[in-house]
């Protein structure tokens, strides 16, 4: 476990609450927490420093004790994990992309 802690990232990528980085997180937050074998006391601390924005508002009153880690984190999944949640999302940025125009191939870039 030792070696674990000193191998992996201890700390967890920031999220904000956009669906599309739900699963990087979740999967980063579960994947260290039982390679470390890392403590509520040590996943809240943890939490407390990547949570931003619309996430952070959400659990903001759980964020002071450690027994509340498992409920902030079920928290999290249910308002910013959903699957239909995260599908709706990237549909509403995949409308807003810019169209390619056929005779146009430089409106592929992004100037």
């Amino acid at each position: 476990i030792l070696m674990s802690r000193h191998a992996m990232q201890r700390d967890l990528p920031t999220f904000s609450g956009e669906p599309e980085e739900w699963a990087t997180f979740a999967a980063s937050f579960i994947r260290s927490t039982q390679a470390c074998n890392f403590s509520n006391d040590e996943n809240l601390s943890r939490l407390q420093k990547c949570l931003r924005g619309k996430a952070k508002d959400m659990v903001q009153s759980l964020l002071v004790t450690p027994e509340n880690v498992p409920e902030i984190m079920q928290t999290l999944e249910f308002n910013f994990g959903q699957a239909e949640n995260i599908i709706g999302d990237l549909i509403v940025k995949a409308e807003a992309a810019v169209t390619v125009q056929e005779n146009k191939p430089d409106s592929l870039i992004d100037f």
